[in-house]
């Protein structure tokens, strides 16, 4: 694998925390294959961009996350796929219960995990074609 392959495939786990950080559901879908593959927590499969689109939209208006996100370590599986895992600790506030507060009070990360992703090349173009995060550590109220 390219170095600028690697890169490549580490900048859309990047780009995947700061666009759903900031409810950019159309940048979130344009990082992922038509045919791309989202587990949402509880399990369920949302498969394609239509389907992806429809459950990101369901997300609260007024929660607030961040992922603090580390270096993702991507290794080549295929000529045109990779695959990659990162730790992330995730935390978030709902900003309609601090009304007039440009900042939030911060309280224990909601989850500490995973991110394991499938990257698929399609012409020339690296792709998300598979998303899942998995808690390792959850905030027991969560």
């Amino acid at each position: 694998m390219s170095q600028q392959d690697e890169l490549a495939c580490a900048r859309l786990a990047s780009l995947w925390t700061h666009h759903i950080d900031r409810h950019n559901i159309e940048d979130v879908i344009a990082l992922f294959s038509e045919d791309g593959i989202l587990h949402g927590h509880g399990g369920a499969a949302l498969k394609g961009r239509e389907t992806i689109r429809k459950g990101l939209s369901r997300r609260d208006p007024n929660r607030v996350t961040r992922h603090v996100l580390a270096p993702p370590v991507v290794k080549l599986t295929g000529p045109n796929e990779a695959e990659g895992v990162a730790e992330y600790i995730l935390f978030d506030a709902f900003k309609d219960q601090y009304p007039g507060q440009d900042i939030l009070p911060i309280a224990p990360p909601l989850a500490v995990g995973e991110f394991h992703q499938v990257y698929r090349r399609i012409n020339g173009t690296w792709f998300i074609a598979v998303h899942k995060g998995q808690s390792i550590f959850r905030r027991p109220e969560a």
